[in-house]
């Protein structure tokens, strides 16, 4: 009989619905910042700082609250026994031919392998959100800036040269320094650009392969009660457009909230894992 929680047994189906939000959430800032590299407009419009910065701190802080707890074992040695024990059973019944025993167990080594992959990749991408937050803010802060002091030197040297003025070794020296200060605030923006760019793209690959650990997780789901509140989360979510919002241990802290076209269609497609008969 499993002697899980059930309180542990609902947090799946509270951690798929924060994602599918988070997810839906980043499509639409994904979708802004393609427009973005394609017009070649600045980052600091479409509230990007603001968007990404209210993702990390809350949808996505409550899905990586959630995947630690449900999926990252204690730092005790606990997992390395638990894989000792599974290898070893294995050894065991490859020996005496049971198949069917083997394929149960190896079943159940791939369940482990992708709950750590999940737990790893929430936490990668949670800590890239954390990245191209401060990137966007160095751009929403300093770019525009940069922009317009910028070209000191060529406007000081307009005026000298209208005024048919000749520089002093000491004032060339500071021209000098100001072309040395203007080329690195413009390199340290073009920087936070690529950078924003490598994170952004990160991020999506990321999430896809969240999804798809997802798709593979689900069906290996045994226990009814943790698919059954899974299933009704998102039946809730397909049906309604709607997920309530829950903190990292299961407790209510808002109320419903809607949710995007992006996390309907998934919902619908993990729906359907569970109930394909």
């Amino acid at each position: 009989m499993d002697k899980t929680p059930r309180k542990k047994k609902e947090k799946l189906g509270f951690m798929v619905a924060e994602f599918l939000s988070a997810y839906d959430a980043f499509n639409d800032i994904y979708s802004d910042f393609k427009e973005i590299i394609s017009s070649g407009n600045s980052f600091a419009s479409h509230n990007f700082y603001g968007r990404i910065r209210t993702l990390e701190e809350g949808l996505f802080y409550q899905v990586k609250d959630l995947a630690h707890s449900l999926f990252r074992e204690d730092s005790d040695g606990k997992i390395k026994r638990q894989y000792d024990e599974m290898y070893k059973e294995l050894e065991k019944r490859l020996s005496s031919g049971e198949q069917e025993k083997v394929h149960s167990i190896i079943s159940d080594i791939t369940i482990e392998g992708i709950k750590e992959r999940l737990d790893q990749t929430i936490g990668q991408s949670f800590h890239e959100l954390m990245i191209l937050r401060e990137n966007l803010y160095l751009l929403k802060e300093y770019e525009p800036r940069s922009k317009a002091e910028q070209g000191h030197s060529t406007k000081i040297e307009d005026i000298a040269n209208r005024e048919s003025y000749q520089f002093s070794e000491e004032e060339e020296k500071e021209l000098s320094f100001l072309i040395d200060l203007d080329a690195q605030n413009q390199g340290e923006m073009k920087e936070a650009k690529i950078d924003v760019t490598k994170e952004m793209h990160n991020l999506k690959n990321n999430f896809e392969g969240i999804t798809k650990l997802l798709k593979h997780y689900i069906p290996r789901i045994k226990d009814k009660t943790t698919l059954d509140i899974l299933s009704k989360n998102l039946d809730i979510i397909k049906e309604r457009n709607l997920f309530f919002v829950f903190n990292s241990i299961g407790f209510i802290i808002g109320g419903k909230k809607r949710i995007g076209a992006y996390g309907k269609e998934k919902a619908e497609e993990f729906y359907s894992l569970i109930n394909s008969d």
